[in-house]
């Protein structure tokens, strides 16, 4: 489920939302993983491992280094910057992003999927520098000027 070296250290600082317990609102976890056993109304974002169990709960956006879904996540993204595993009982509504993506058989998923190389930025949508634009003229001449002709 989780890559082996990483789990000893992550195990360590964990945050757990309990089966039972709602949390609206956005959830950091800085320098922790978090398990969600209960419900998140909300985004969250952590630097270790999101994983929501078979009664968690998401509504959401999440971003971690890796996350595990084996219960229900419904967002706009879902970005693992290491891995994104869906179990056999995970739903998913959204678009997951991440560099291994594992899903497995009979899951249902509803959104897009993109894999990203390791270490490779979000593709960003920001007007180049003028530096690195192309200086190739339009193909047709265009002017803002222009007068409508009238036939006699």
């Amino acid at each position: 489920m989780l890559d082996a070296t990483k789990r000893e250290t992550e195990l360590s600082s964990q945050s757990i939302i309990a089966q039972g317990t709602k949390i609206t609102g956005n959830v950091f976890c800085k320098n922790s993983s978090i398990k969600v056993e209960g419900e998140i109304e909300g985004k969250i974002e952590a630097d270790g491992t999101v994983i929501v169990f078979d009664t968690g709960v998401v509504r959401g956006d999440i971003k971690a280094k890796q996350i595990v879904i084996s219960g229900e996540v419904t967002g706009n993204t879902i970005v693992a910057t290491e891995r994104l595993e869906i179990t056999a009982k995970g739903r998913v509504k959204g678009n997951i992003t991440a560099p291994r993506i594992s899903i497995a058989e009979g899951v249902f998923f509803e959104g897009t999927c993109s894999m990203q190389l390791p270490g490779a930025s979000q593709p960003q949508s920001q007007p180049q520098p003028q530096s690195q634009q192309k200086s190739t003229p339009p193909s047709t001449p265009t002017s803002s000027t222009s007068q409508p002709q009238t036939k006699s």
